[in-house]
Formats: structure tokens, sequence, C-alpha cells
């Protein structure tokens, strides 16, 4: 009789993805400075935590950081959904203006917008 070991391999990958899942949170929290009071314990936390996942600490937190600052805005690193949905759809709608013979306008430039608006 054999044992069957694919349910005792998958239970070991949930544990192991669970474990990798774990290192990241707690990197995520000693990136914004929740663990330790002095910022290099945290420098060294973030590094040996991204270690197992191969992820640098100080280029997880430079882009993090930025993510806090730019909110789901296009400068946001981390939010690329919003910004590759309507890039298709911008591109779906060029394709289908090309087909047309007609041609869609770019989107006009802001700083011209109010720079007009002041009448300069």
């Amino acid at each position: 009789m054999r044992f069957p070991f694919w349910p005792v391999r998958l239970g070991g990958y949930a544990v192991m993805g669970m474990a990798l899942h774990a290192l990241g949170i707690l990197m995520h929290e000693v990136v914004h400075g929740n663990f330790f009071r002095h910022h290099v314990l945290d420098r060294w936390s973030a590094f040996l935590l991204g270690v197992p996942v191969l992820v640098s600490g100080a280029a997880y937190k430079v882009t993090h950081l930025l993510h806090h600052r730019y909110n789901r805005g296009s400068q946001d690193p981390e939010y690329t959904y919003r910004s590759t949905r309507c890039g298709r759809a911008r591109r779906a709608k060029e394709k289908e203006a090309a087909q047309e013979g007609e041609c869609l306008k770019k989107k006009p430039d802001r700083r011209a917008q109010i720079e007009e608006s002041f009448g300069r």
C-alpha cells in the first residue's frame, strides 16, 4: 500500500504560501515604522523579512510610500488596474475610429487650460 503524497504536498504548499504572505504583511508594518522605535532596526527587519520572498526592503519602502502619497492616482506605482483598463479602452476606441476614418482628439493639455482661464 502506497501513501498518497499529493494531499501532504498540497497542504505544504498552502502552509508555505501563508508563511510567505505573513512575511509580506510583517514587512509592510516594518516599512511603516510600526515595529521598533529606531529606524535602523526597521531597515534591518525589512531586509531580513524580504530575503525569503526575494524582495528588497528598501525598494519596497520607496514604492509603497509613493503609493501612499499618490494613492490611486496616475503616479501610484501600486495601482495599475485603472490605467491599464483605460489604456485598453482608449486603444479600442482609437481602433474603431481608425476603421471609420475618424481621428480621436487627444486629451486637452491641462496646463494650457489653466493658463487660458487666467488669460495668460
